[in-house]
């Protein structure tokens, strides 16, 4: 803030070309420069600050520094900042794809703890895999989540009303506006809740609320 001016400028401030030329560049290879202020989770040994991006802050646990931005190695477009840790280590996140071929999916994504392969360590983030993937029920309009639930067998996700509208999102980033500005709530789509097994190949069960 001492330097009375945008210090690090990206798409809300770039060039309308620029924001236009970012369509062309697959969202997890942008540069992206979120301040992750949400929450902290140790990936292996490796500690990150994190929010609901698909991007994460390596801190240094000892002087409390960042360090490197790094992405979840995985196609997931948005994910939460509260993952659920296992005992034996392995952490995973609901996440969300919007360029699959599929259209908009939700999915989880694994990252087993640090192991030796071929005589080489590889991180958590080295060997994260989407495990399970959740079609939307409105290919246009994807559900936001802030968190989701996990048991000894089973993960649960709720798709509720407060919807992303993807054509608006994709005229907000080429008009540098909020995320936010594409948000909506339609308060007659159906609330979904999902229980899918351990193994995260099957649903278990989908039930459906009316508001």
């Amino acid at each position: 803030m001492t330097n009375s001016r945008l210090f690090i400028d990206r798409l809300a401030s770039g060039s309308l070309f620029h924001r236009f030329m970012t369509f062309f560049t697959p969202l997890t290879k942008r540069e992206m420069t979120d301040n992750c202020l949400v929450s902290v989770c140790h990936f292996g040994d490796e500690l990150y600050a994190m929010t609901e991006t698909n991007v994460m802050r390596r801190i240094d646990p000892e002087t409390l520094e960042t360090t490197t931005l790094d992405d979840y190695l995985v196609a997931v477009n948005t994910a939460t900042a509260h993952p659920h840790i296992d005992p034996d280590g392995t952490v995973y996140n609901m996440a969300s794809s919007f360029a699959s071929k599929e259209g908009p999916q939700y999915c989880i994504a694994k990252f087993p703890p640090p192991a030796m392969v071929n005589g080489k360590k590889k991180s958590s983030l080295e060997q994260a895999s989407v495990v399970t993937k959740i079609p939307c029920q409105n290919k246009m309009f994807p559900s936001y989540y802030h968190s989701f639930g996990i048991t000894d067998n089973y993960f649960i996700f709720v798709e509720q009303p407060f919807l992303l509208n993807l054509k608006k999102f994709l005229v907000s980033m080429l008009l540098g506006k909020s995320f936010l500005s594409a948000m909506e709530w339609h308060g007659k789509h159906k609330v979904r809740s999902y229980i899918t097994t351990s193994s995260m190949t099957t649903f278990i069960y989908v039930f459906h609320l009316h508001h």
